[in-house]
């Protein structure tokens, strides 16, 4: 699994005094976290986690799927949004995201659906709906999200869940050509 270098989250966030930037790796899966450090013993107050996506029925390289988890101590809300648009730029920087609703908490799915409006709308990047039910000839269907109202009123609705009906469903978010 190719690694995401965080030198590029270094250049756009700067880490709040009493945290430290962590990451990770088992081969596998990369692990970022941001840690409170300045308290007796070093919290995880929030982590990312990213493995390979590399299906072969996306035809994408270098495909994450990304997990996401944060704490919901109040104390730290401050510093975990800065973070996750910065930690989440630099993911987006450097490979295609693979997104998905099968393991989100409700916190999880608003996360994503921030990230999903953000990239149709303000970083530039293509987003497509993908269903991986295989059509007759084999491929999954495919169809790139045009606005931020698309993703809101037809898209969201359609993949986000985990009722047996929005399995297999998803969201590719790829840097644009």
């Amino acid at each position: 699994m190719s690694a995401i270098q965080l030198e590029r989250l270094h250049e756009h966030y700067i880490v709040p005094a009493g945290y430290n930037v962590a990451e990770s790796s088992n081969g596998t899966v990369q692990t970022i976290s941001l840690m409170w450090v300045a308290g007796e013993e070093p919290e995880t107050v929030y982590e990312v986690s990213l493995r390979s996506a590399d299906y072969a029925y996306l035809a994408e390289h270098n495909c994450k799927h990304v997990d996401v988890w944060r704490t919901c101590k109040a104390e730290y809300e401050a510093v975990l949004s800065p973070f996750a648009r910065a930690v989440f730029a630099c993911i987006a920087a450097q490979c295609t995201i693979w997104v998905s609703d099968e393991q989100q908490t409700n916190d999880m799915a608003r996360f994503w659906a921030y990230r999903l409006h953000e990239s149709v709308a303000v970083m530039n990047r293509e987003v497509h709906y993908i269903k991986i039910d295989m059509d007759s000839q084999r491929r999954p269907t495919v169809e790139q999200i045009k606005s931020g109202e698309d993703l809101s009123d037809i898209y969201l609705p359609k993949a986000w869940g985990t009722d047996a009906a929005r399995l297999g469903q998803g969201f590719l978010i790829a840097p644009t050509a």
